[in-house]
């Protein structure tokens, strides 16, 4: 049901099935997450000790990955603007996208969690230049 002629996965299908049913949904993060989870260890024990890695991880707490990481930075945005971000990214109806945000861990729950906030209410820039603001204080 969710692959395309060229046999590529139709993210937006998939969305719509696995969003509609939280069997389907947890059903697929027991597929992806223990891929993902194993990923990211071997890269960090492969990693040397003046290293620094970045992990971008979409549901880091929601997979476990945070386990690995030594630091944690959440960026969040107000619950409208992700939403309507989410509708234009995907090309999906609001509903829908309701449906992904309220299956992922709430604004708050996240901050409890983070060793660093950004906030991105605003441009593409705006967030670059505070993630770079960010990453200088790795780097010293």
């Amino acid at each position: 049901k969710i692959l395309e002629e060229n046999r590529n996965i139709d993210r937006k299908k998939l969305k719509e099935i696995v969003f509609e049913d939280k069997e389907k949904l947890k059903q697929l993060n027991a597929i992806i997450h223990p891929k993902v989870i194993d990923f990211y260890k071997k890269l960090k024990e492969k990693k040397n000790t003046d290293e620094i890695i970045v992990f971008d991880v979409p549901l880091l707490f929601e997979s476990g990955i945070d386990k690995f990481c030594d630091k944690i930075l959440v960026v969040i945005s107000d619950y409208e603007i992700q939403l309507n971000r989410i509708v234009e990214r995907d090309k999906i109806d609001r509903d829908l996208a309701e449906k992904i945000i309220k299956s992922q861990l709430s604004n708050e729950e996240r901050i409890k969690k983070a060793d660093v906030v950004i906030e991105n209410n605003s441009s593409l820039e705006d967030l670059f230049e505070k993630v770079e603001r960010f990453c200088e204080t790795i780097w010293r």
